[in-house]
């Protein structure tokens, strides 16, 4: 597992996961504390290579300040703009969004190690 970014509108972004081998992206937008998004292809054999029109989808991070705490909100848009068929989509949606439940669990995970 890794991963390298350069943490700037249009850098470049690699994350890699045992399982699931090598991910690709670009950076669409750096707010230092409250907003970070990037692009990247959500399905297929073309998730290891840079975003295309078409193959990509837009997922966004938001910091909001709730008194002691942050809350983190997360969003990925752009599935009914993939240029595939309607299976494909869905099974891109649904991995999606699987994945996302997976890592944002780790991160809670995590979150609650450190505040302890």
């Amino acid at each position: 597992m890794g991963a390298e970014i350069e943490l700037r509108p249009g850098g470049l972004y690699r994350l890699e996961w045992r399982e699931h081998g090598t991910s690709i992206g670009r950076v669409v937008t750096v707010e230092p504390h409250t907003r970070f998004s990037y692009r990247w292809n959500a399905y297929g054999p073309k998730w290891r290579e840079e975003p295309e029109d078409g193959h990509a989808t837009l997922v966004e991070f938001t910091l909001e300040p709730r008194g002691t705490a942050t809350r983190l909100r997360m969003v990925e848009t752009g599935f009914a703009d993939l240029v595939t068929d309607e299976g494909t989509r869905t099974t891109a949606f649904d991995g999606n969004v699987r994945g996302w439940a997976s890592e944002l669990g780790e991160l809670e995970e995590y979150a609650a190690r450190v505040a302890a």
